[in-house]
């Protein structure tokens, strides 16, 4: 529902934010949002593309902050399997979507390959997904209920460099593809897989790795190490 409009309660509750700090964020207008009289509300599209081209951009605390503002929405490995992980050789940033959405084909959660590639390049047109460090972290531009049977996400290790947009001016090798059904948890894991991979060497580690079924290891790994399951908040 891409109009779907929100008051600034539910807003805040959408994106998981306290309500005062999205208060603050429209008196400064840092987020996308609209006046009826003295009635503030928020477009559904506008603030889901807001919500995950901030959190890509957060860093040390603000990240933490952030993590910890957040609802739990179930840990890595309840969405991303080892058999769904794989090496690529794309010689370009569009032949990496395109192999990418090939990939995410083969979870047999994904009902159109050919729209999941349209919808990445139209979010990649918008801002890049590509942290610094050498790893992007791709999602559709809509979250389309009849795009796939079931939230899941994967990557793939590409074994040549492509640049891909990242604020570092360096080659992007390691690609993340976020395909969720609700906004939360979507933000969720975007949210945690930006504390991890910045927080860490994880990343370079996974590109050593022999295989992708090892480098799924150490990724898992190393989100127990950030967000330890015995933590009720996590």
């Amino acid at each position: 529902m891409p109009h779907q409009i929100f008051t600034l309660p539910a807003a805040a509750a959408y994106l998981q934010l306290p309500q005062e700090e999205l208060k603050h964020l429209v008196k400064q207008d840092a987020v996308p949002h609209h006046k009826r009289g003295s009635d503030v509300f928020f477009v559904n599209r506008e603030i889901i593309e807001w919500a995950s081209r901030r959190i890509l951009t957060l860093h040390g605390r603000p990240l933490a902050e952030q993590n910890k503002q957040m609802i739990p929405q179930g840990r890595l490995s309840d969405f991303c399997k080892p058999e769904w992980c794989a090496d690529f050789s794309p010689r370009t940033a569009k032949g990496a979507l395109r192999d990418i959405a090939a990939l995410a084909g083969r979870t047999e959660l994904l009902y159109d390959e050919s729209d999941l590639f349209r919808q990445l390049a139209e979010r990649e047109e918008q801002a890049s997904t590509a942290l610094a460090g050498g790893a992007a972290l791709l999602h559709p531009a809509n979250h389309d209920p009849y795009l796939i049977a079931e939230s899941f996400c994967l990557f793939a290790r590409s074994q040549s460099a492509v640049f891909f947009g990242a604020p570092d001016d360096k080659p992007t090798r390691l690609f993340f593809l976020l395909c969720f059904q609700d906004i939360p948890r979507h933000l969720r894991v975007l949210a945690r897989l930006c504390r991890i991979l910045q927080d860490s060497d994880v990343a370079e580690r996974m590109l050593a790795a022999e295989t992708p079924a090892e480098a799924y290891g150490l990724l898992i790994d190393e989100e127990n190490k950030c967000f330890p399951p015995t933590e009720r908040s996590q």
